[in-house]
């Protein structure tokens, strides 16, 4: 028995090679010299020349030029941070609340399912930015015409909060909240699905077998539901952080690419790699955390 259960998780393992194959061969043959190269250049002056790029190594004059020259840089790395606390349980939550309405049996259900995971396939990054940077244009500009309703609906939050006590920063964190609802409603179509795809793998005689016990659907969902998605779970949680850290609305992101776009190559890819090992200890944390929860 453990003969064949072990011939099976090979075999597993096998297929799962199989399927990554062709991101591994890109991988290799598409990023391993930019990847490199970026390290090289975090640790060395990039100059150009009419002869081509220049390279004078400074040691770690980038980093420290990133940590104590640029004000930014502390600033715009919390801001990404506080953007994720509080963007990651959000569209978590509403991906698997609408994963489980997608899954019941209604009228139009596919037109539904494809309404949700349609931002996946329009909205890609360039395409999310010109919209916001329209609006926030018009915005600057006064061409909205519901631009005015949109700041007088800000200050009437602000006044009600006032009056309940709470302080300026909590209240001004709330409405940052509220205007980026869009946004992360916009970035929830992968989850959605991913979602969808784990409650469709939960057996249907689980619920049977419950249903037959007498228990609620409160109980359903704690004790069947919830368990039997946490590996989902921590799939959509990795997305979420390296969607959320990677965007380009995110001010670090922006910070990095003006740094690039003003050829000091050096400096931004000092600030690139800092915040890639960020990225990779909010992950491992996380992962250490969920994967001690995970049902199978």
């Amino acid at each position: 028995m453990s003969k064949k259960r072990k011939s099976y998780q090979e075999r597993s393992r096998r297929y799962g090679l199989y399927f990554s194959m062709p991101f591994i061969i890109g991988f290799i043959f598409l990023y391993t010299v930019p990847f490199v190269t970026s390290i090289v250049y975090a640790f060395s002056d990039v100059g150009i020349t009419n002869l081509g790029i220049d390279l004078t190594f400074v040691g770690l004059d980038n980093f420290i030029f990133a940590t104590t020259v640029e004000p930014r840089f502390l600033r715009y790395l919390l801001e990404s941070l506080w953007a994720l606390a509080y963007q990651l349980p959000i569209i978590l939550m509403f991906s698997l609340f609408i994963a489980m309405i997608l899954k019941q049996k209604f009228i139009g259900r596919t037109v539904f399912r494809s309404i949700f995971f349609l931002p996946v396939i329009v909205a890609t990054g360039v395409i999310i930015n010109i919209m916001t940077g329209d609006i926030y244009a018009g915005l600057s500009q006064g061409t909205q015409p519901d631009a005015g309703a949109g700041f007088l609906q800000n200050i009437m939050i602000l006044e009600v909060l006032r009056m309940y006590g709470f302080s300026d920063d909590i209240i001004i964190g709330f409405i940052g909240i509220l205007n980026s609802i869009f946004e992360m409603i916009w970035r929830s179509g992968v989850q959605i699905l991913l979602f969808l795809a784990g409650l469709q793998s939960i057996s249907p005689s689980l619920y049977e077998a419950s249903t037959v016990e007498g228990s609620t659907k409160w109980e359903d969902f704690w004790f069947i539901t919830f368990p039997l998605i946490t590996p989902v779970l921590l799939v959509n949680s990795v997305y979420t952080i390296v969607d959320a850290f990677t965007d380009y609305s995110n001010s670090y992101m922006r910070m990095v690419f003006g740094y690039a776009n003003r050829l000091q190559y050096g400096t931004s890819m000092a600030m690139a790699w800092m915040y890639f090992v960020i990225i990779l200890a909010v992950i491992a944390v996380l992962y250490r955390v969920l994967s001690r929860r995970e049902i199978y």
